[in-house]
């Protein structure tokens, strides 16, 4: 039985190659966590950490990817206006060993669902956060809540929003890149 690991994450970083650090970081401690099992990852192939993380996960040695769409994949392709983004969510797709789709229904509760269904399937979740409170359901504060009310095992990479120019992540030398609860 493979180790499950949950992605979930802001849509924009203010620093996505120290984000991708702490992801590797923790997806070589989740591999270890429990020795001898593979790693599975789950996402829902939002723009921004969800991506990056499959990237780095796709990177490693016998990675499996497993999508969990929030809404019919025609519907979902709809959230991302660029060609180029829709192009990513397929790449992505295409690379997955297998994928779902939620049922349609009104936002933000596709996503609320999204994250419930990611923590049912998960033995660990990652997040890639700035440690900030939530923004309304289904965002990555509230699924982050909802794990640690779960007792879920949680690797928190610490990152910024990319919101604006001035949003930076804190130094290294002044907090850890990724913190572990639980694990």
């Amino acid at each position: 039985m493979p180790t499950v690991v949950a992605v979930t994450g802001h849509r924009r970083l203010a620093e996505p190659e120290r984000a991708a650090a702490g992801v590797a970081e923790a997806l070589d401690r989740l591999a270890g966590w429990r020795l001898g099992q593979p790693l599975e990852v789950l996402s829902g192939l939002a723009e921004g950490a969800d991506r990056m993380a499959e990237e780095v996960a796709l990177g490693r040695p016998d990675p499996r990817l497993v999508a969990v769409l929030p809404m019919p994949l025609a519907e979902y392709r709809r959230d991302f206006p660029s060609a180029r983004s829709r192009a990513d969510l397929d790449s992505l797709l295409a690379r997955a060993a297998a994928w779902v789709e939620l049922p349609a229904g009104p936002r933000p509760q596709v996503y609320e669902a999204l994250g419930e269904e990611l923590l049912r399937r998960a033995d660990v979740l990652l997040a890639v956060w700035d440690g900030g409170p939530p923004g309304g359901p289904g965002g990555t504060a509230a699924v982050v809540a909802r794990a640690r009310t779960l007792g879920k095992p949680l690797a928190w990479v610490v990152a910024a929003q990319g919101r604006s120019p001035s949003a930076r992540s804190p130094p290294a030398g002044d907090q850890p890149s990724v913190r572990y609860e639980r694990l």
